[in-house]
C-alpha cells in the first residue's frame, strides 16, 4: 500500500508538540531561535536532542562556541506571539525578558520551564544537524 505525501502530513500533524525558543550566549552576542523539534531521549542520564538546519545562523553561531551551552526555553500559550517572532531573522529582544542563568547565557523569564543545556555531539542528518544534549 502507497501511502501518499497528503496522508503522511495529515497523520503527522495529530502528533501533539510543543514549540520552544533556544536561546545562547557567546562572545557578547545574543542568539534566539524557535525550535519545534525538540524531544527528550532519557532520562537517566538527562539527554535531550534539538534539530537545526545546518544553513540557519543559529547553528553557524552554536558550531563557534565552546564548550556549547544554551538554554531551552519551553513556552506557555501566552508566549506564542514569541515563538513566531523568534523564527524570524529580527529578534524581538525587547519583548524576551531575558534572565541571565549559569555559563553565561540567558533564559526567557515567564516559560513554563527552561533548560540548561551543555552540547555532547553532532549529528549530520541531510540537511539537519542534530545535537545531543546533556540538560
Amino acid at each position: 500500500m502507497v501511502v501518499s505525501h497528503k496522508d503522511i502530513k495529515y497523520a503527522l500533524s495529530k502528533f501533539a508538540t510543543g514549540v520552544t525558543i533556544l536561546t545562547a550566549d557567546a562572545a557578547k552576542s545574543l542568539c534566539a531561535t524557535t525550535v519545534n523539534s525538540f524531544s527528550s531521549v532519557s532520562l537517566n542520564p538527562p539527554l535531550c536532542s534539538v534539530c537545526l538546519s545546518y544553513e540557519s545562523d543559529t547553528y553557524a553561531y552554536l558550531a563557534q562556541m565552546r564548550p556549547v551551552h544554551y538554554v531551552i526555553n519551553i513556552l506557555t500559550t501566552e508566549q506564542q506571539l514569541l515563538a513566531q517572532l523568534c523564527a524570524s531573522p529580527i529578534k524581538p529582544w525587547h519583548l524576551m525578558n531575558l534572565l541571565k542563568v549559569d555559563y553565561g547565557t540567558y533564559r526567557i523569564g515567564g516559560s513554563l520551564v527552561s533548560l540548561v543545556c551543555e552540547n555532547r555531539k553532532k549529528y549530520a542528518l541531510g540537511i539537519m544537524r542534530l545535537l545531543s544534549e546533556k540538560s
